[in-house]
């Protein structure tokens, strides 16, 4: 029995696993706000402008900035976990949790070659700008993408699916865009000796891909909403 059930390892990776991250992300609902997501992205560009330009500036407490931004885009990104609101607010965080990635990693290294910056921002900016439009376009149909329920527009909307796929894996960096050879080379400036910046790169990474590929599922996978077509029910 115990064999049939897989060792019931997918119920105790989502009770002991998955559920006290989503429990936590259910905690920081205020993020949902657009001023404070607002907020948050231009200080996440004056870290980074300040890395790049006034280096000396945040010198004395670098380690300290490294784990707080790093710690500010772990928290973005498991409200975008669990959120079950708009699609277009959770697309809007992860965006905002990359900013406070890349600020982390900059100020951990005190300096970043200006082509490995580009490769990893133009590749997660590009599939942020393709989710955005698809997300829009979806949107336009019938003015809900809430993430509270399957929409299943796969069904009418097969091209859209696919680009937003695309756009998907992009913005978690796997290899569609530059992004996959800017991740790689900006976790080269994180020493060995650097475990809680380690740990908490990790649960980003992880936790994006979680988000992004939840966001594809909740709006195109499932049953179509529009049941103006013939449908399999189980009991058939």
């Amino acid at each position: 029995m115990l064999g049939v059930k897989e060792w019931n390892l997918d119920t105790m990776m989502y009770e002991y696993l998955w559920s006290p991250f989503k429990w936590m992300g259910r905690q920081l609902r205020f993020l949902r706000s657009g001023v404070i997501t607002a907020f948050l992205a231009v200080a996440g560009i004056a870290l980074l402008i300040a890395g790049m330009y006034k280096p000396g500036f945040i010198s004395t407490s670098i380690g300290i900035l490294s784990v707080v931004s790093l710690v500010i885009a772990l928290a973005l990104i498991l409200f975008s976990f669990a959120y079950r609101g708009s699609a277009l607010t959770v697309w809007m965080n992860l965006l905002v949790a990359h900013i406070f990635i890349l600020a982390g990693i900059w100020m951990n290294a005190g300096h970043i070659n200006t082509i490995e910056v580009i490769f990893y921002a133009s590749g997660i900016l590009a599939a942020f700008l393709l989710g955005y439009y698809c997300l829009q376009k979806i949107n336009s149909i019938d003015n809900d993408i809430l993430l509270d329920k399957y929409h299943g527009y796969v069904y009418e909307q097969k091209t859209t699916s696919i680009l937003f796929l695309i756009a998907a894996t992009g913005i978690l960096g796997f290899p569609v865009t530059a992004a996959f050879i800017g991740v790689d080379v900006l976790f080269t400036y994180v020493h060995s000796n650097q475990a809680v910046l380690m740990t908490l790169l990790a649960l980003c990474f992880i936790f994006i891909e979680l988000a992004a590929i939840r966001i594809y599922c909740r709006i195109f996978l499932g049953l179509h909403k529009k049941l103006d077509h013939p449908v399999a029910f189980r009991s058939s």
